[in-house]
């Protein structure tokens, strides 16, 4: 399998990259247009998990996503609340994951004040 950078071949992957995509608030019909698009794109899979849209909090939100976060898991792409979801859940620790891809995420914040500030993981 090869990688590619704006349709040039480059170096060989070690392994598969392992995508996972998390939609935003009832969002998981159109989302799997985007996430299908992405996959083939990259010729990767892309896991999407269905995540809950009877309970919307953080809590649930953030436990359905931490089922989901498998080892191989290196990248991440957050829509809207899912997104904004695993920004905060970033902000309570290290999750392992290498690469953070952000489309249409909402900014919950009250002030600069009150953020954390993310650092970037070491490099593996």
């Amino acid at each position: 399998m090869l990688a590619h950078r704006f349709g040039s071949p480059v170096a060989p992957r070690l392994r598969p990259v392992a995508i996972l995509f998390l939609h935003g608030a009832g969002g998981y019909p159109e989302d799997r247009l985007i996430a299908g698009a992405l996959g083939a794109a990259l010729d990767e899979p892309v896991h999407l998990p269905r995540l809950p849209n009877e309970d919307m909090s953080h809590a649930a939100w953030s436990a359905e996503i931490a089922a989901h976060l498998r080892p191989d898991v290196d990248t991440v792409v957050g829509h809207s609340f899912g997104g904004s979801t695993f920004l905060k859940m970033l902000t309570d620790g290290d999750l392992g994951v290498g690469r953070l891809v952000l489309l249409a995420t909402p900014d919950w914040g009250t002030g600069r004040a009150g953020r954390r500030r993310l650092r970037p993981a070491p490099r593996r």
